[in-house]
């Protein structure tokens, strides 16, 4: 918010400099000239948009070496980092401004107040005639493609092939982010040149989307009334039906930290535990991010998970963290059902149970999903497979398999399979307007894991190194 609200103040404060005193037609200049009905436009795209993360944001691609962000999470990105086999070769990095960053960053979204006179003023200035432009004309797409960006177009043009040339260089979610021009004085109907001129832009590139004024017709919702249905991201809804738990959400699970409100700090334990605890303190993490996104669903791990977390327990873990872990992954055969291990769940813990918990949690063989999803090029899993250990690729490999989400707070893991598969997807998809077609339906067809990345991790308490078994 801050971008936004400090480039409103700043007009704001101009505006409220003028003399009304001053030469009435300066004043109107100067009016004219002020970027709050502007502002207040990005306002009113937002309130009618998913999942906003981020304001006036600037997206940066270096034109010569072609490196690329890899993700956008809406407070940072990662600027193109130069060739340092060739750097004497003089770098040019360009940029975008996306003014309503949406869809968590799937969405990229510029506003644009444009009038269609002020279009057919930029058409005569620049001395382009588009009646001779077609869109079956095979010389009007090697015009497009050669003069991309460049200084003799107009400036809604440049801005769209900037937008388009931006997002190609960054994936969220796997994908490329979809552009979106609103066009809130534009209507859906246009004289002949402005008309050639809007499908000059939506022939810059697959999926562009452009809306007009009349879509904007209908008022905006108040601000409180955004904020509850749509603008404000829901962490929850890309979580399946099923869940996957990973190791390191079933230690939280079973963990002391997560259970207990109040642990005396001792000496003997890790910095690592006493920032667990630190943070336990300020936001419990069962009843506000794991009990939440676990309510109403089945939970699953693979047997090499279940395996794993066993070990762990046998090896540091006090005596309720293994009551619970036989509770948590407790046998079938053992005589009892849900409600005597949820009743004993309870019994261990200080917080109160969502009524949707559902335990104990059933224990998968990771070849239960035997094919990866029939729309994922198979060398990409099995690029994905090569790189991580036995037990992650058994967890991973085996939700990805099977279409459901994995829980888990391994950032270092969830990164890793990230970049694989992006790095694996621009390999197979080239930049530039040649191919474009085939790289977003690629995009479209893939369908990468799920992965709910839970923001902190707790460990076990762990032993007093004195302390007997």
């Amino acid at each position: 918010m801050r971008t936004i609200q400090s480039n409103m103040r700043a007009d704001l404060r101009s505006l409220e400099k003028l003399d009304p005193e001053q030469e009435r037609e300066r004043t109107a200049h100067l009016l004219r000239s002020s970027n709050l009905s502007f502002y207040e436009a990005v306002w009113d795209v937002a309130k009618r948009s998913n999942g906003v993360i981020a304001f006036s944001h600037r997206f940066y691609w270096d034109e010569k070496c072609d490196h690329k962000q890899s993700s956008f999470n809406g407070e940072q990105h990662s600027d193109a980092k130069p060739d340092k086999s060739n750097a004497s070769i003089k770098r040019h990095k360009a940029g975008a401004i996306v003014d309503v960053v949406a869809d968590d960053g799937a969405e990229w979204i510029k506003v644009s107040t444009v009038t269609e006179r002020r279009l057919l003023w930029d058409l005569a200035r620049q001395g382009w005639n588009p009646d001779d432009d077609s869109s079956d004309s095979e010389d009007a797409s090697s015009r497009q493609d050669s003069d991309s960006g460049s200084d003799s177009e107009v400036g809604i043009v440049r801005m769209a092939q900037a937008l388009y040339t931006a997002s190609q260089h960054i994936r969220v979610r796997y994908k490329h982010p979809r552009v979106h021009l609103v066009l809130t004085n534009l209507g859906d109907k246009h004289t002949q040149p402005v008309s050639t001129l809007i499908d000059r832009i939506t022939r810059i590139g697959p999926g562009i989307k452009i809306t007009f004024a009349p879509d904007f017709v209908k008022p905006a919702p108040d601000l409180p009334i955004a904020l509850q249905t749509s603008m404000i991201s829901n962490a929850l809804a890309s979580l399946t039906s099923t869940l996957n738990v990973d190791c390191t959400v079933l230690l939280a699970l079973v963990s002391d930290l997560s259970h207990v409100k109040v642990i005396k700090q001792q000496d003997w334990f890790h910095r690592a535990t006493i920032r667990q605890l630190e943070v336990e303190a300020g936001e419990a993490l069962l009843p506000n991010t794991l009990y939440p996104a676990m309510d109403g669903r089945d939970l699953v791990c693979t047997v090499e998970a279940a395996f794993r977390m066993r070990e762990i327990v046998r090896t540091i873990a006090t005596d309720t963290e293994r009551q619970r872990t036989e509770l948590l992954l407790a046998d079938a055969g053992d005589g009892r059902d849900s409600q005597d291990v949820l009743r004993g769940w309870g019994k261990l813990s200080e917080h109160p149970l969502p009524e949707g918990l559902r335990l104990p949690i059933r224990i998968v063989s990771a070849d239960d999903a035997a094919a990866y999803p029939t729309t994922v090029d198979t060398s990409v899993g099995e690029t994905v497979a090569a790189q991580l250990s036995t037990l992650n690729q058994s967890i991973f490999l085996y939700a990805w398999r099977a279409g459901i989400a994995t829980l888990t707070s391994n950032r270092t893991v969830a990164k890793q399979i990230d970049g694989i598969i992006d790095e694996a997807l621009d390999a197979m998809i080239p930049i530039g307007p040649t191919k474009k077609s085939v790289g977003r339906g690629i995009d479209d067809e893939f369908i990468g894991p799920r992965l709910w990345l839970c923001a902190t991790s707790r460990s076990l308490i762990g032993k007093d190194k004195g302390r007997k078994k």
